[in-house]
């Protein structure tokens, strides 16, 4: 709360903070993650701010990024009306749709809104 504080009040001042976003996970509840494209933005952003120790920033690799957020409790889970999923296989993979029922065979009614593939637009 500290962090979003200061990005509010240094946004009025037009001085916005140089990082892209923050955020905790269930899997390390005693960490925060600040995405930026320096560890420099990062310094700032934390400096001054009580509870976090600027001296134990360790950047994340690319590669060890998603499973942060990869939980075993999501696997367990079932799928309910008007939740976000993602989808995996198929024309849409990777797009995210909207839960909006289910038939009587067991499969998903989703809503989606498809990319806009550019590569294939034609010129005006």
């Amino acid at each position: 709360m500290s962090l979003m504080g200061k990005c509010v009040e240094f946004a009025r001042k037009k001085i916005p903070l140089s990082i892209l976003s923050a955020t905790s996970t269930e899997t390390a509840p005693d960490k925060i993650f600040i995405e930026a494209f320096k560890e420099v933005h990062v310094r700032d952003a934390i400096n001054n701010l009580h509870m976090i120790f600027p001296g134990k920033i360790v950047m994340i690799p690319a590669s060890e990024r998603p499973a942060l957020f990869d939980t075993d409790k999501a696997r367990g889970t079932r799928i309910q009306k008007h939740e976000w999923v993602r989808m995996r296989h198929g024309l849409y993979h990777d797009d995210l749709g909207l839960v909006s029922g289910f038939t009587d065979a067991g499969q998903i009614i989703v809503k989606l809104i498809p990319r806009i593939d550019y590569s294939t637009e034609q010129k005006k």
